[in-house]
C-alpha cells in the first residue's frame, strides 16, 4: 500500500522487482516480507527513513541505493539479512 509519503506493506507475493519513486520518503517495518520472489529493489535518495526488517529471508536480493552511505534515519536494522547493496547507484 503506497500513501502519500509511506509504504506500509505489499502483499503481493510475485512482484521481482520495486522502484521506490520520489515522493515516498519512509519505509515502514517489515514492509515487503510477503514479496517472496524480490530480486531488485531500488530505493530512491528522498527515502529518509526505514524502519526495520523490512525484507523476507531467502531471497536472492539485491538492493541499490541512490544515496551514498546508509542515512541516519534509516535503522540499523533495515538490511538484517545481509542483501547485497549498491550506494550511489545511478539510472
Amino acid at each position: 500500500i503506497f500513501t502519500t509519503d509511506s509504504i506500509y506493506t505489499s502483499e503481493n507475493e510475485n512482484i521481482e522487482i520495486i522502484k521506490i519513486v520520489s515522493g515516498i520518503n519512509t519505509i515502514e517495518y517489515s514492509c515487503f516480507t510477503n514479496c517472496k520472489n524480490l530480486k531488485e529493489i531500488i530505493i530512491n535518495e528522498c527515502v529518509t527513513t526505514i524502519k526495520g526488517n523490512i525484507f523476507s529471508k531467502d531471497l536472492d536480493l539485491t538492493i541499490y541505493c541512490q544515496v551514498k552511505e546508509k542515512p541516519s534515519g534509516w535503522s540499523n536494522s533495515w538490511n538484517s539479512l545481509k542483501y547485497p547493496v549498491y550506494w550511489g547507484y545511478i539510472e
